[in-house]
């Protein structure tokens, strides 16, 4: 009986040996099912804190280029008007008054009706 009595409880320790095995690898396997998913679960916040930050910038880029724009059109709207009375400018020199300076006269015209207008005796060619 005593022999029966070793041989039962190192049959008991090779068991429990073989369960410590396996609960040793179930907790490596449960580690590392842990690790995956805290790894996806970073991932996966940071994919929508760059989502998120994707969207802010953008909306901060469309306010600016609005802003631009709506600049870009005032600005243009200034300058067709100053660009609307900058050619006649001219018609109302005091140089034109009475026809004094003839060769500005003729000049003026040169430049707007061409050369077909003849100062002199006042006549078209």
């Amino acid at each position: 009986m005593f022999f029966h009595k070793e041989i039962a409880e190192e049959v008991e320790q090779e068991r429990k040996k073989e369960e410590e095995k396996i609960l040793e690898k179930t907790k490596v396997h449960k580690e590392i099912d842990y690790l995956k998913q805290i790894t996806e679960k970073i991932r996966k916040l940071a994919i929508e804190e760059m989502e998120r930050f994707k969207k802010s910038y953008i909306k901060k880029i469309k306010e600016k280029k609005e802003t631009a724009n709506k600049q870009a059109k005032i600005i243009m709207k200034n300058i067709q008007k100053e660009n609307k009375d900058l050619p006649y400018k001219s018609c109302i020199s005091p140089k034109l008054k009475g026809f004094d300076d003839k060769t500005y006269v003729f000049n003026h015209c040169k430049k707007y009706y061409g050369e077909h207008v003849n100062i002199s005796n006042n006549t078209t060619k």
